[in-house]
Order: structure tokens, then sequence, then C-alpha cells
């Protein structure tokens, strides 16, 4: 995936909402390359312009400010031969068949993780857990729930991450037993130290990226799911990681073992 000039919370969000498929109508590909014996697993989206990143190129509109080219809003992921297509042939595909092909793929996305979350099972969530957990430990909170909107509001999570939120938590009870199943009888300090790859990650979103709400919560989830794409991850397993991947960055979300807490009534 190139990655000019585009910021982070830019391609977490392509990759994320996309689920990582080419938008363009009718095409099957996945855009991920399973890792072999000699390479690792490789991302072959290219990102595209749905309207043209410079005053002459497909589909352009001089009266776009320049830094709004580059936004979210103006992307799409598409395989390498639909990149080109659409480049070459700009009158044909227009800005706003494109912009409902968006539209389109990130519907079906969504679909495929409803789908995924209800058959999360604990190989699942174990792959997910075994590749983020650290060497050491932080110590865990008093992993007390508190009422997810009143943590929603406090971090300042916008409607995307809260529809993701929803849809991770209907597993949270899998995950506190799968947590509390390899804490007692894989090892005690497993809970501890998959709360310590998250939190290092969330400060390092925060201090290096500037991350805060919705920015926050991608960056995690991108983050989860990256963990594990160095595996041999077709496009089925993909998708089931990454409803594992949501549940258990959910779960934590919701014990607040990551993000911050509401403050407790006086």
């Amino acid at each position: 995936m190139s990655t000019r000039r585009y910021e982070q919370r830019t391609l977490i969000m392509l990759g994320v909402f996309s689920g990582g498929h080419c938008a363009f109508p009718g095409c099957p590909t996945f855009l991920g390359a399973m890792a072999t014996a000699w390479d690792r697993a490789e991302h072959l989206a290219i990102i595209a312009h749905i309207e043209a990143s410079s005053d002459n190129g497909p589909r352009a509109n001089p009266a776009l400010d320049r830094n709004d080219r580059d936004k979210y809003e103006n992307l799409i992921l598409l395989c390498p031969t639909h990149h080109d297509l659409i480049d070459k042939q700009g009158s044909t595909y227009t800005v706003a068949e494109i912009r409902g092909w968006k539209v389109a793929i990130e519907q079906w996305a969504s679909r495929q993780r409803l789908d995924k979350i209800g058959s999360v099972d604990f190989a699942a969530l174990s792959v997910v857990c075994d590749a983020i957990a650290a060497s050491d430990e932080i110590e865990s909170t008093a992993m007390v729930a508190v009422p997810p909107d009143d943590k929603v509001r406090k971090n300042g999570l916008g409607p995307r991450s809260v529809a993701m939120l929803k849809m991770g938590l209907t597993r949270e009870p899998l995950v506190s037993a799968f947590l509390e199943r390899m804490a007692s009888t894989i090892d005690a300090r497993f809970p501890t130290r998959l709360r310590a790859g998250f939190v290092r990650e969330y400060d390092r979103l925060r201090s290096e990226e500037g991350a805060t709400g919705d920015d926050l919560f991608f960056g995690l989830l991108s983050f989860a799911q990256s963990a594990v794409s160095q595996n041999d991850t077709d496009e089925v397993t993909a998708f089931e990681l990454g409803a594992a991947a949501l549940a258990v960055v959910s779960h934590l979300f919701h014990i607040c073992e990551i993000f911050e807490a509401p403050d407790a009534p006086s």
C-alpha cells in the first residue's frame, strides 16, 4: 500500500473499513499476500484518488482543496489492475460511481465482520492474543466494567467506533472466559502480558501519532489485526482473525484495561 503523503489514520481507516478488498464491483481480489517460507506477508492494495490528486489528473477537481485530496473521504483501495483502469479511463468511471463503490465495499465488509463475529472461538482468540502478549507484564487495573456509553463519551468515540464496539462486545463473555482459562491453566501472567502489549501501542499512538478518540480505537484495532497478518492468512482467515481482534479490543475497552475510564461519581 502506497504511503505517499497519507496520514497514518487514513491508511488505517482505508484498510479496516474495506476489509482489505478491492472496491471495484465484482472484483474478488483480497489485497494481501500470504507469508511464505522466504518472504513476509505483504499488502497489495493501491490507493486511488476519487477526485484527482493533481489539477489535470483523472476526475480532476481544481476547486478541491489540496489538503483534502489525500484525505480518507477522497481515497479508495483497489487492486493494481483496477487502479490503472479507472485512471486510464478517467472519463468512463465517474466520481459519483466510484464513491458508490466505496460505500458498497464498506457495507459489504461490515456484513462480513458481523457474520464472522458470531463464530469467534478460543482458537481464533488464541492466535490474536498470542501475537500481542508481551514478554513482560503491566499491572492490571481493577478490571471493573463501566457503562459503555460513559466510556464512549469520555474517550470521544464517534458512530463508526461505537458500531464496531457494540459488535465486538457481543463476544465479550467469550473473551473473558478465554482469558480466565489461560490464566488458570497455562500462564497466570497472560492477561497482564496481553494488556502490556496493547498499552504500549496505545501509548505509542498517543505520543507519536497524536491519536485520540476514533483514531485511537481504529489504531488499536489495526494493530491487533496486523499482529496476526504475518501468519499464513488467507481471505477467510483474515476476516475470522479480524473479528477476533475486534472482540479482544472491545473486551479490554469494556473492562478499562485500555482507554480512559470515566471519572467516578462523587
